[in-house]
């Protein structure tokens, strides 16, 4: 993810209007930067919604997107991890940037290009394996 910037968080407290924040993962990797077409096969990928935040009366620009950014970090971390474990980590403060890796900026691309895993739902119908 690049930089984050308050635009958003500017507009929802001039009109008074909820944010929904939603985490989007293995975008990348579908659609690399600089392709007009997205990449071929099927690569997955992960949407999530959180509950939308609501701007304080007195709430600052720069407070309202920090609060916003919170929460994005969250949803990240919770479609890598689990809901339980996400929710650990941020009653701790201890929720992962959302920035990827510490380091050069390669890191955090090369960590970006890392397709994420498909989730395999057995269906009912099929027989497990004995």
């Amino acid at each position: 993810m690049q930089r984050f910037r308050t635009g958003a968080a500017r507009l929802a407290l001039e009109h008074g209007v909820p944010v929904v924040p939603v985490a989007i993962r293995g975008s990348y990797a579908a659609m690399p930067r600089g392709r007009g077409w997205p990449r071929g096969g099927r690569f997955p990928v992960s949407v999530r919604y959180g509950p939308a935040l609501h701007p304080g009366a007195s709430e600052e620009v720069r407070a309202f997107s920090d609060r916003m950014r919170g929460a994005i970090a969250r949803l990240m971390d919770e479609d890598r991890t689990t809901w339980w474990e996400s929710m650990r980590r941020e009653t701790g403060g201890e929720t992962p940037d959302v920035h990827g890796p510490d380091g050069a900026s390669w890191r955090r691309v090369w960590a970006a290009m890392a397709p994420i895993e498909a989730p395999h739902h057995r269906r009912v119908w099929e027989r497990r394996s004995r």
